[in-house]
């Protein structure tokens, strides 16, 4: 999200971190487009920071079923999964996304700081083990419903929220988090809820997909899955509103310098420090599940014995910022709920 950069987490409430932010400047990327033999079309961008993005319009089922891996790559979709249960969630998720051609994306573009700390950022529940470099989570899925936000990004533009899905975040590495989900203010300064994907510390949030003007409604059901490729260096974005049915997916190549480091996996509700948390009242997640070592298994978040709450907030200076409820009896879902700037 825009002023919120992820270089590590710090978990205990020990005091709050500074970092300097560089002036924010938009640019514009057209993507280059290619035609495939079976009659698919792919959009390429090339981001600022060095990843390139894909993006294919009218995959059908069919056209999913025919594809090499080789081809699916070519179309930044995943490899077909090996077992059945898999290709049936696999084909649902990937045909018959981006029925509009993506657009000209305008991002933000700039200098991120080299260290920031998120004891005032994070609130949700992540799983993994802190401090240590791995690739054990390589997938993380949740669903949650979109807010109504009684802030006006167009009169402050800098008072921001975000809800999202990651993998990776905290370890000796500064940039190692890969996320998607939904912000306030985080990469325009309409009043609305706008899907975005970002490699954290290489290069601010961008249009999920490259979908721009994908705005979301106050009560529109948010469906998230993400997953990272090891051996390609590549993850893998889809997100579908489950109330109007529109859904998109793409795929991003690792930025240079950024490192895949699947020692967790998240569902999180993020705040700026430094900066004021836009109110949304409360916003619920559901189904929130990971996968671990492309086993093809998914778990409950609260199923992992490393399971951690996090309540966004200072509590040595008596501030916090939002509230984080207890697990469900499903170990996949909880409430965020606003309570202060």
């Amino acid at each position: 999200m825009k002023k919120i950069l992820i270089a590590l987490l710090v978990f205990l409430f020990l005091g709050a971190g500074t970092a300097a932010e560089a002036e924010i400047q938009n640019s514009s990327l057209i993507p280059s487009v290619i035609s495939l033999g079976n009659g698919v079309e792919v959009y390429k961008y090339r981001l600022p920071d060095g990843s390139t993005m894909t993006v294919t319009a009218n995959v059908s089922k069919e056209i999913l079923l025919g594809s090499s891996d080789e081809e699916l790559a070519l179309m930044g979709v995943p490899a077909r999964p090996v077992f059945q249960t898999d290709v049936d969630e696999w084909l649902e998720m990937y045909s018959n996304t981006n029925l509009y051609k993506p657009e000209e994306m305008e991002i933000a573009s700039g200098q991120s700081p080299q260290y920031a700390t998120y004891l005032e950022a994070w609130g949700g529940y992540v799983a993994g083990t802190f401090g240590v470099v791995n690739t054990s989570y390589v997938a993380v899925k949740a669903n949650f419903v979109v807010p109504t936000s009684t802030e006006s990004c167009t009169a402050n533009p800098d008072i921001v929220a975000g809800f999202w899905v990651g993998l990776g975040g905290y370890s000796s590495l500064s940039n190692d988090l890969v996320q998607q989900g939904i912000g306030w203010c985080s990469i325009s300064t309409t009043n609305h809820w706008i899907p975005w994907t970002e490699f954290a510390m290489s290069q601010p949030p961008v249009a999920f997909c490259g979908y721009s003007s994908w705005y979301l409604n106050p009560g529109d059901v948010i469906y998230n899955n993400m997953s990272f490729q090891n051996s390609t260096d590549t993850a893998y974005f889809y997100m579908q509103n489950q109330t109007s049915g529109v859904s998109h997916s793409c795929s991003r190549s690792a930025p240079s310098g950024w490192t895949f480091n699947g020692n967790i996996a998240e569902c999180i509700s993020e705040r700026s420090p430094g900066y004021p948390l836009a109110d949304y009242g409360s916003v619920h997640f559901s189904n929130c599940q990971v996968e671990l070592g492309s086993n093809s298994t998914w778990y409950p978040i609260g199923a992992r014995s490393s399971v951690k709450q996090i309540i966004t907030g200072n509590p040595s200076r008596g501030l916090i910022y939002q509230a984080t409820s207890t697990l469900g009896a499903d170990d996949k879902s909880f409430t965020m709920t606003f309570i202060r700037h």
